[in-house]
């Protein structure tokens, strides 16, 4: 075979690279603007991600406008993720159902009666929370449900004694969940998380902590 052949088929090779390599960065440019621009109408008719903040406690400090941040003594968590995957035009989005259910202990270690604050915040204010309920020590909870602004209530807790809030609810995801810890606290103790999937494939973001374990289970249906 002569140079000119060998020449000729080796700009042929890179002229053909070239096209393909133009072809697919067009083609995937095209597809993460389509994703993200029909993601957003599957967001506003099925849900956004989730972010499920833990509730906070505090108590107010006599005399003064401060408080006093509470931190529970448990905090049971336990979430059913199930996957319902949606299409839109040619693209498929991971859309889930959650159930949540958790369980939280307050404890009055001082030697007088305390007014403690409770606030609940929802994971998003624009979702539907299908069977919800909060159970404050076996009682269900009167107060003002605002997926907005969230859920206020005020108890008394006697000396040593202890206090149990309740809440569970259905509701809607896309892409990710996550649990985020009460900032005012810093940490946390005694701290449970259970997840159940209907898949294998189980990422963690970034920033977050690992399990101390993960393992294939029957599911615990919620109560």
């Amino acid at each position: 075979m002569s140079p000119k052949k060998i020449i000729a088929i080796i700009l042929i090779f890179i002229a053909a690279s070239a096209g393909w390599a133009f072809l697919g960065t067009i083609t995937q440019a095209r597809s993460y603007s389509y994703f993200y621009r029909l993601g957003k109408n599957v967001e506003s008719l099925w849900g956004t991600p989730l972010v499920q903040p833990t509730p906070s406690f505090a108590v107010q400090i006599p005399g003064t406008k401060q408080v006093r941040w509470m931190m529970p003594s448990r905090n049971d968590i336990r979430v059913e993720i199930e996957t319902d995957y949606r299409k839109k035009g040619l693209l498929w989005y991971s859309t889930y159902i959650c159930r949540f259910e958790s369980t939280y202990t307050i404890s009055n270690t001082d030697l007088v009666m305390q007014k403690i604050r409770f606030h609940f915040s929802f994971p998003a204010k624009d979702a539907t929370y299908d069977d919800f309920a909060m159970v404050i020590n076996g009682q269900l909870s009167t107060a003002a449900v605002n997926t907005d602004l969230g859920i206020n209530d005020l108890i008394e807790l006697a000396p040593g004694k202890n206090a149990v809030f309740k809440i569970k609810y259905k509701t809607r995801g896309i892409n990710s969940w996550r649990y985020r810890l009460d900032k005012h606290v810093g940490r946390v103790q005694n701290l449970n998380v259970i997840v159940n999937t209907d898949f294998d494939d189980v990422d963690f973001t970034q920033a977050s902590l690992s399990p101390m374990s993960k393992k294939a289970s029957d599911p615990m249906p919620l109560t």
